[in-house]
């Protein structure tokens, strides 16, 4: 009888151990779900954000061809740019870039509003405006920059920069192979 009564105590300690390790497990599981949460939420809101931010600037930045200019001179690969903007709200946006392509190559330049303006081999001046900081084009503006390249590009891209840093895909290409200007009246 006591060898009965000592098997019920070990039935019992064993049902006692089953629903501790099924609650155990649960326990476990919620603290590994809490875990997992507190650190994928957050990286899954940054994700978010950062890419949402060039919604609405698909179309922001245009080569403007109205204007003529959009070439460059033969001569010393000078290049007049003429870049619009357009759009509903550009108060994120804080400057562009203009992405040369030549032969398999390609390489850019970062205007950003306020920057020192500059005539030297690879620097960028307003039209017109030598002296002054640049100025990106707000929504319904036009700007033409003069850039001072050391070759010859088949292509321009032009894309927006987030005031954050962030630059956004083009928005619009333009192709400058044989667009040689006129006259020197585009460089002033």
């Amino acid at each position: 009888m006591v060898w009965k009564l000592e098997l019920n105590k070990i039935k019992s300690k064993r049902g006692l151990s089953s629903v501790i390790a099924t609650i155990s497990l649960v326990l476990l599981s919620v603290v590994a779900v809490g875990i997992l949460a507190g650190i994928l939420v957050p990286f899954i809101n940054n994700q978010l954000n950062e890419g949402t931010q060039c919604v609405g600037l698909e179309n922001h930045f245009y080569f403007e061809e109205e204007f003529g200019y959009n070439c460059y001179r033969n001569s010393d690969y000078m290049y007049a740019i003429s870049v619009g903007a357009q759009g509903d709200d550009d108060s994120n946006v804080g400057g562009l870039i203009l992405a040369f392509k030549s032969e398999g190559e390609s390489f850019s330049v970062e205007i950003n509003d306020g920057d020192a303006v500059g005539s030297s081999e690879g620097e960028v001046r307003m039209l017109g405006i030598s002296e002054s900081n640049i100025e990106i084009p707000k929504r319904g503006e036009v700007r033409t920059f003069i850039y001072n390249g050391d070759k010859a590009v088949e292509a321009i891209d032009v894309a927006p920069i987030l005031k954050s840093g962030k630059s956004c895909t083009p928005t619009d290409s333009i192709k400058m192979l044989g667009e040689i200007c006129g006259d020197d009246s585009a460089f002033s």
